[in-house]
């Protein structure tokens, strides 16, 4: 019976214990032990990203070290487990990694190993880092080709080590860059976009890794595009040749222009040639009638290059003249009579092609004929002949044939 009530007492025990367990986050089930001496007279030491403890040292070989908790000042939830001194015969910790210009409070226990037991929170101290202040002086300078330079003065505070420069990008501030160095005050942010507005602000940065309160904000703008070329020509009435013609930039630091042509109007552009600075090109086609279109971007002397115009400047070489009509097509008192009509201002002489027949004939061209008539009396009696005639501008270009004549001279007309 009595060993059945000390079974049921230790029972008992256990499950009041088991209530007053807290959580421990290294591992083991802890309790509060009353017994356990309490730490006093926590001294602290704050630094920019950590705070140094100190408190009176505690000989008692009941105990195998202390607990150290932290809580932010505003935060919500409780006290965190932040460390663990193992040995009672330390008397110094350090708290890292924390926010520059924080207020945090901290208690401490005791701790047994073998029975779990924590001794009663110590008093509450409340400590505060310290806060790296911003730097003085900040310039973000403009006009730089796809890239803008930001200076600022070196941090007075030796615990400095270097510099994080960040750029506002949809309302969001992103790190671009750092420097290693508390002296090393300059930084280039590359790749940017051309004629475009940047904000920035730069934050000192420790050993350790803690940041500065943002400077303020700085703004440049990279360097704009060159002004579209204006005044572009094209001819359309040049053989075998398209010639194209602009007006100079009115930006003193272009230095090239690059030509684009296409086939169609409004797709399928590519680079023709670049001119080095002259405002003029040549086009070489061979062939005739040849239709084009063309842009015309400048590019100044870091690379920029003007945007191009919506709307293309059409060009072609010199088409053909127009064919002309065979109007009269007879033979009379023994020979051809040829007349066709004019149909294009162009021409200044005519071309008569003569053939007798269509499988491997034999085909004479009669060449500077300056009237619309035409009289052959090179013609056999009961052969047919084959006549067409053809345009030439001054140029020397030569229209397509006319349709064919066929005329036939009878046996018994020579």
């Amino acid at each position: 019976m009595k060993h059945f009530f000390r079974m049921l007492l230790w029972s008992a025990l256990a499950l009041w214990v088991s209530g007053c367990a807290v959580s421990n986050p290294f591992g083991s089930s802890e309790f509060v032990d009353g017994n356990l001496p309490r730490v006093s007279s926590i001294r602290t030491l704050p630094d920019v990203s950590s705070v140094a403890f100190e408190w009176n040292l505690i000989n008692d070989p009941r105990i195998d070290g202390y607990y150290l908790y932290r809580k932010e000042v505003g935060a919500s939830g409780d006290f965190e487990r932040v460390g663990r001194i193992e040995s009672r015969f330390g008397a110094h910790h350090v708290d890292r990694e924390l926010k520059p210009g924080t207020t945090y409070l901290y208690k401490m226990n005791t701790y047994n190993k073998a029975t779990g037991g924590v001794s009663p929170d110590s008093e509450v101290v409340e400590a505060k880092t310290i806060a790296l202040e911003p730097l003085g002086f900040v310039q973000a300078m403009s006009g730089y080709p796809r890239k803008v330079k930001i200076l600022w003065g070196p941090h007075n505070d030796p615990r400095v080590s270097g510099y994080v420069v960040e750029r506002e990008e949809s309302g969001k501030w992103k790190s671009v860059g750092k420097t290693d160095s508390r002296l090393l005050v300059e930084y280039l942010d590359m790749k940017l976009e051309d004629g475009k507005e940047y904000r920035y602000r730069v934050l000192a940065k420790t050993h350790e890794g803690a940041l500065s309160t943002p400077s303020e904000v700085v703004s440049a703008i990279t360097k704009p595009k060159p002004p579209m070329v204006q005044g572009v020509v094209a001819s359309v009435d040049i053989p075998k040749r398209i010639e194209l013609s602009w007006e100079k930039s009115t930006q003193a630091d272009v230095v090239n222009y690059k030509v684009y042509r296409a086939p169609w109007e409004k797709w399928n552009y590519s680079e023709l040639t670049q001119t080095q600075g002259e405002t003029s090109y040549v086009d070489n086609i061979d062939g005739d009638g040849k239709e084009y279109y063309y842009k015309v971007s400048a590019i100044d002397v870091d690379g920029i290059e003007s945007l191009l115009p919506e709307s293309p400047i059409y060009g072609t070489t010199l088409k053909l003249p127009a064919t002309p009509v065979m109007e009269y097509a007879r033979i009379e008192n023994g020979q051809v009579v040829l007349r066709w009509a004019p149909t294009d201002d162009r021409s200044v002489e005519y071309v008569v092609y003569k053939s007798d027949g269509w499988f491997m004939p034999k085909t004479e061209r009669f060449v500077g004929i300056k009237d619309v008539n035409f009289y052959d009396r090179e013609i056999v009696p009961g052969k047919k002949y084959y006549y067409s005639v053809a345009a030439v501008d001054r140029h020397g270009l030569e229209s397509k044939r006319s349709n064919e004549v066929v005329l036939l001279l009878p046996q018994e007309a020579r």
